[in-house]
């Protein structure tokens, strides 16, 4: 449960197709009544392309013997890529 508004916390797991990512695969927590549910698939495409909604980074400090720094990430909802017209079609 999300301790601020109550709601059942989902966790998603997300994978970064950025050549320079540090880290390629992510998890993002979800507050929401129901589960959420990822776009449909795209033909052509090995993975669900997403839109994460009201992202949001939370950074934190991690307690050990070298504390470091670590983040947290949580959006509001999924959503399918939009469409972006080109400049020369409009």
């Amino acid at each position: 449960m999300d301790k601020e508004t109550g709601l059942p916390l989902w966790t998603v797991e997300i994978l970064d197709f950025d050549q320079d990512a540090r880290e390629k695969t992510f998890r993002v927590k979800i507050a929401a009544a129901v589960q959420p549910v990822p776009p449909d698939t795209v033909a052509g495409v090995p993975v669900r392309p997403v839109v994460l909604e009201g992202l949001s980074v939370t950074p934190y400090i991690k307690d050990g013997n070298r504390p470091k720094i670590g983040y947290s990430l949580r959006c509001t909802g999924l959503a399918a890529p939009r469409r972006v017209e080109s400049a020369k079609a409009a």
